[in-house]
């Protein structure tokens, strides 16, 4: 089939399956794709509703475009679609310490800032961290110290005209929520954060149909994380099916916050909220972190529930291992500037 055919197909209100949705995004990818018709396409998705199956075909072409980075097994990534305009504490790129220190092999695939104050990027550079790591380097680092910061533009050369196209358009597409599932890596498992409630679902089975186990959550306030704000939604993907749970703070004796409890700002802002936090500091942010540290070692299987998670949690700051990797990570990226 040709690009039309998809296009038409998507217009019509058909689902693409799989196959079609990659063969879809690689046209995209190519430099024959027109604005015009990367625009269309994303238009006419948008107003269908993308199925399951899009979602993975497309990360999985987003990935087949990505630079290539050779298999490394059992890594493992945190990172969420973002959007949910909480301005909330850079909460998974500071649960990466604590998962890394706690044998889990991260290789955190983000970006700076889009809709909030502070990405990833933005709070780990102004951490010391060196994010313009080569390929090389970055294989290198996951093998060596058991995580690695992977700059999403750098890692996808070939996406500067999907992106005009996204900033044209204003709105949200389908690339709002690919972002997570793309890591170049090949994924063993992640803990997957939603900024929506009805997209937990879906995500969750584009997950399972690219052979990863995991789990999606997404927090009440629209947190694409693990909250204790409310309610955390909760899809546990295994290798034979997909659980759906329902957590409050209560269940696994937390206090109930508010949003204004994790409130975050600027990098440099950021950055002292995570300081305080791998050095022990008590309160909101570290209890928020805890949990989401437990839902990261539950879906890694480091442990076997989320209640061991959260004691392990704790033992991984009160020792300063969450500290010590982070100092690590800061000191073997700067090998490579």
């Amino acid at each position: 089939m040709e690009f039309k055919d998809y296009l038409l197909k998507v217009s019509s209100g058909s689902d693409l399956n799989q196959e079609e949705a990659k063969e879809a995004i690689n046209y995209m990818f190519s430099d024959e794709a027109t604005q015009g018709e990367i625009g269309g396409f994303l238009l006419a998705l948008k107003t269908k509703g993308e199925s399951y199956e899009e979602i993975a075909g497309m990360a999985e072409g987003m990935r087949e475009n990505a630079i290539k980075l050779k298999n490394i097994e059992g890594l493992f990534d945190n990172c969420g679609t973002g959007g949910d305009r909480s301005g909330s504490f850079n909460i998974s790129t500071t649960n990466s310490f604590l998962l890394a220190a706690g044998g889990v092999k991260v290789a955190k695939h983000g970006n700076r800032s889009i809709s909030s104050k502070s990405g990833s990027a933005d709070l780990l550079t102004s951490l010391g961290v060196n994010i313009n790591i080569t390929k090389e380097g970055i294989e290198e680092l996951i093998e060596k110290i058991g995580i690695v910061f992977l700059f999403a533009p750098n890692m996808q050369p070939k996406f500067k005209n999907i992106m005009l196209v996204r900033r044209s358009l204003g709105i949200p597409t389908i690339f709002n929520v690919l972002g997570p599932l793309a890591n170049p890596f090949k994924l063993e498992s992640q803990l997957l954060g939603v900024y929506r409630k009805d997209l937990v679902e879906p995500i969750a089975k584009a997950l399972k149909a690219m052979g990863r186990t995991g789990i999606v959550v997404n927090g009440d306030d629209r947190l694409d994380e693990g909250t204790l704000t409310g309610e955390t939604h909760l899809a546990i993907v295994g290798k034979e099916d997909i659980a759906y749970k329902t957590i409050t703070p209560e269940e696994l004796g937390f206090e109930r916050i508010t949003l204004k409890d994790i409130q975050g700002g600027e990098p440099e802002y950021n950055k002292q909220i995570t300081l305080d936090i791998l050095n022990g500091k008590k309160g909101a942010c570290r209890d928020t972190v805890l949990f989401n540290c437990a839902l990261g070692l539950l879906a890694a299987n480091k442990v076997s529930s989320l209640e061991e998670g959260i004691d392990k949690g704790k033992e991984l700051i009160d020792s300063k291992k969450a500290l010590n990797k982070l100092n690590q990570l800061i000191e073997e990226s700067q090998c490579y500037a």
